[in-house]
Parts: structure tokens; C-alpha cells; sequence
């Protein structure tokens, strides 16, 4: 008639057997799934760090040497790449010679 208390052939419970081991996952692979999510945000958090960085502290780096380079040109002009007086002899040939 109805199934007894004892008995694994009525289903009345939804098929929740008691075959020694619990529902759902071990702890091994929640520990493992832990240790992969830490890693995972961990590596997302330092590209997001160094991208940070980088766009940040460019301008700066970019005003430092402006400055370094103005104050260089003003305090030691006669570091200037700039040549006043040729000290090259220059040759001619050919129609655009000075009449020689």
C-alpha cells in the first residue's frame, strides 16, 4: 500500500538518498574555487593599478622634464644645439657655382 519508513522503493521525499555523502560540493573545491578567485581578482587589481599609474603620473612626468628642459636652456646656453657660425667649408659645383 504506502511505503514504510525503512523501505527505498516509495519515493515520497524528492529522491534525497542517504548514500554517505552530502549535497553539493566538497570543501576541497570550494577552497580551490576561493583560492582561484582571490588569484583572478588579485591580477585584475594590479593591470588596474599599473594602468592607473601609468596615465597618471605620465602628465607629471611629461611637466618635470619641460621644466628640467626650460631651466636647462635659460641656466646653460651654451649647451644649445644650435650651430651660429658654420665652421664646415661648403663646396659648389655645377651652375650654381660662384661664377668660378
Amino acid at each position: 500500500v504506502g511505503a514504510m519508513a525503512g523501505d527505498k522503493a516509495g519515493g515520497g521525499d524528492g529522491g534525497g538518498g542517504d548514500d554517505g555523502e552530502k549535497p553539493g560540493r566538497n570543501c576541497a573545491s570550494l577552497f580551490g574555487d576561493a583560492v582561484s578567485c582571490l588569484i583572478r581578482g588579485g591580477v585584475t587589481t594590479g593591470h588596474a593599478v599599473v594602468w592607473g599609474t601609468r596615465y597618471t603620473c605620465y602628465p607629471v612626468k611629461e611637466t618635470v622634464v619641460n621644466c628640467y628642459d626650460r631651466n636647462a636652456k635659460r641656466l646653460e646656453p651654451y649647451k644649445k644645439k644650435d650651430i651660429s657660425v658654420k665652421q664646415v667649408p661648403t663646396f659648389h659645383f655645377g651652375a650654381a657655382s660662384s661664377g668660378y
